[in-house]
């Protein structure tokens, strides 16, 4: 049953997002984005000028969807395979399994920040806050201070298990503004035994729709990986009900990868 939150759990979720931010994160990362769905008609990778976001379309179907990926952590950049061209490039957060993709998420969306021209040559990376600011603030990623102690109320709290079944905690957190654009998250869980998350859930404004959705974490290789999203959505206009889960599977870490091969922009003839 929940029960009310003390201080001790706010200090637990500030101690949970600094441990995170100083986990290492792979230089290479190859993985299969699977996708199923339920009550859409189409779920298809949408390609302009080489550079590829997921496309949904509402329905009574359960289509679904599988693209390798490779991902290079210096820009956080993900080539995934298909298509006529070979490979498109991405930044959108749905295809990157890192923490840093969280930070994609709040502060880009769910198509990410814009590919350069050349990708050799990145954009930005979304700013972590350092450890030493987590406590009593998060320093402020581009316009959003999405995972800062100070703007969220911790409503309720209950012990739960993380879904690998270690011992963790979940708390239940609230906007102090009410603004969930720039302060989506709406429930952690967090692992007592290593302070991470284990866990992330938060609001997910899409074109037509909204709903939530909820990040798995767990370990691979060594690595703290998101290991599958779980998004539940309604249509704004009627009551149209879908679903979306995506798994990340067959995750490896290859030292190297062809990087001219994969990493290149192809924008096609």
């Amino acid at each position: 049953m929940p029960e009310p939150a003390t201080s001790e759990d706010l200090q637990l979720y500030a101690t949970a997002v600094t441990t995170m931010r100083g986990l290492p994160e792979p230089r290479y990362l190859t993985y299969v984005v699977n996708v199923t769905s339920k009550n859409l008609a189409s779920v298809k990778l949408q390609v302009n000028d080489g550079v590829g976001v997921m496309r949904i379309l509402a329905g009574n179907g359960t289509p679904s969807a599988s693209w390798p990926a490779s991902y290079r952590e210096r820009d956080d950049l993900v080539s995934v395979a298909g298509g006529p061209l070979g490979h498109v490039l991405t930044h959108s957060p749905i295809f990157i399994p890192t923490w840093t993709g969280v930070y994609e998420w709040f502060r880009f969306g769910v198509d990410g920040r814009p590919i350069p021209v050349n990708p050799t040559t990145p954009t930005a990376a979304p700013v972590q806050p350092s450890p030493a600011s987590a406590v009593p603030q998060l320093s402020v990623i581009g316009t959003v201070t999405a995972l800062s102690p100070s703007a969220y109320r911790i409503t309720s709290a209950n012990a739960d298990p993380c879904p690998g079944g270690e011992r963790g905690r979940h708390l239940h957190v609230e906007p102090r503004t009410g603004d969930r654009r720039m302060h989506p998250l709406t429930d952690v869980t967090i692992d007592l035994a290593t302070t991470r998350f284990c866990s992330v859930r938060f609001w997910l404004p899409l074109r037509g729709s909204h709903g939530y959705s909820e990040l798995h974490f767990g370990t691979v290789n060594g690595y703290w990986m998101i290991t599958s999203d779980d998004a539940d959505m309604r249509a704004i206009l009627g009551s149209l009900h879908f679903e979306l889960h995506v798994r990340y599977d067959d995750m490896r870490f290859p030292d190297a990868l062809d990087e001219g091969a994969l990493f290149t922009l192809n924008r096609g003839p």
